[in-house]
């Protein structure tokens, strides 16, 4: 069975790796996944990794609803075939961009920032995962 991420991109962020950004559009990242029964997000933050269940039963309202959200700048959807094998490595500065990439299993390679893994997303297409919907606010839309 496929997999869907909805990888939710946001303009406002906080904590010591906002400085690593070098974008005003895209400081901050979470990933939604959704395994046909279970929408789940997955974000960390200062206080560290969260998982929480979503509510939401049918996912296009879900994405109604986060379009939104004014710090929302952007939505990418993915419908993954196969999760990457990644080994996990500890040792390593964990950023929202990485995490969201590691829950997902998404092969994109090393992401620096969030505005890296939005481009990578869409390069690396057809590896191991489709984009099945994408979404960018535009400059002054609210």
């Amino acid at each position: 069975m496929r997999n869907i991420a909805l990888f939710v991109f946001y303009n406002t962020s906080s904590g010591y790796q906002r400085v690593f950004n070098f974008s005003r559009e895209f400081q901050h990242c979470k990933v939604i996944t959704y395994d046909g029964q279970y929408m789940i997000t997955h974000y960390l933050n200062a206080a560290g990794m969260h998982t929480e269940i979503v509510k939401k039963r049918d996912i296009r309202d879900l994405v109604d609803l986060l379009r939104r959200i004014p710090s929302v700048c952007a939505i990418v959807a993915t419908s993954i075939d196969r999760r990457a094998a990644k080994p996990w490595t500890p040792l390593l500065l964990r950023s929202c961009n990485e995490h969201a990439r590691m829950i997902t299993g998404i092969n994109t390679g090393l992401t620096w920032n969030p505005k890296h893994l939005y481009k990578k997303l869409d390069k690396c297409e057809g590896r191991q995962y489709k984009i099945i919907y994408h979404w960018r606010r535009k400059d002054g839309e609210q």
